[in-house]
């Protein structure tokens, strides 16, 4: 996946939800508890959040999932890729 294509598929979920394997995930702060946005997530560069959260922050009006609690959970997203810790969900 590249680096745009990552970002794409997290604004995705956030936004409308994850499906995998035939399940569907809710939107907003449950679509950031499933792993593959995890892993999505910790695969990100700084730049790369701060992007999703300028953007997160655009839309936030149009999409009720989007809540600060959710802006604030990528904002502060501590697990990048070079540290191994564990997701809080």
């Amino acid at each position: 996946m590249t680096e745009q294509s990552t970002v794409e598929a997290i604004m995705f979920a956030i936004r409308e939800g994850d499906g995998i394997g035939g399940q569907v995930y809710g939107a907003g702060i449950a679509a950031l508890g499933q792993p593959s946005i995890q892993r999505r997530l910790a695969e990100c560069s700084n730049g790369q959040l701060k992007e999703i959260v300028r953007r997160l922050k655009a839309i936030r009006p149009r999409y009720p999932a989007i809540t600060k609690e959710v802006i604030s959970y990528v904002a502060r997203y501590p697990y990048r890729k070079d540290k191994h810790n564990a997701s809080p969900f």
